[in-house]
């Protein structure tokens, strides 16, 4: 997938066994996999969050750089992408999810 597509498109969470935790003044999130628990810093947490909020990549990044205004907007760009592409191929979201694409509902087998 290329990374304007990531950008654009509508991301969607394909993974139903998870949970938001506090410690220390920081929200956190626990996820249950098939291959293990994952567990999210406070970063990587508000982008799961933002993912529930039907947002696309660039409006993660938009959200980063106005949270974040000292941080320079290609490092932003790359963080998520990169972030987003990870829980791409461990099958924890789905870039363009179409509920009606079967290509789509295979990959959501995966659900625990």
């Amino acid at each position: 997938m290329e990374q304007k597509d990531i950008l654009n498109f509508k991301l969607y969470r394909n993974l139903t066994c998870w949970t938001f935790f506090q410690e220390k003044d920081c929200e956190y999130v626990k996820m249950f996999t098939p291959r293990g628990i994952i567990n999210l810093n406070s970063i990587g947490s508000l982008i799961w969050r933002l993912i529930d909020d039907n947002a696309t990549g660039n409006d993660i990044i938009q959200k980063f750089s106005l949270l974040f205004p000292d941080i320079d907007l290609t490092l932003i760009t790359n963080d998520v992408i990169n972030f987003l592409t990870k829980l791409e191929k461990d099958e924890i979201i789905i870039i363009n999810w179409d509920p009606l694409q079967p290509y789509s509902l295979e990959k959501s087998k995966r659900r625990c």
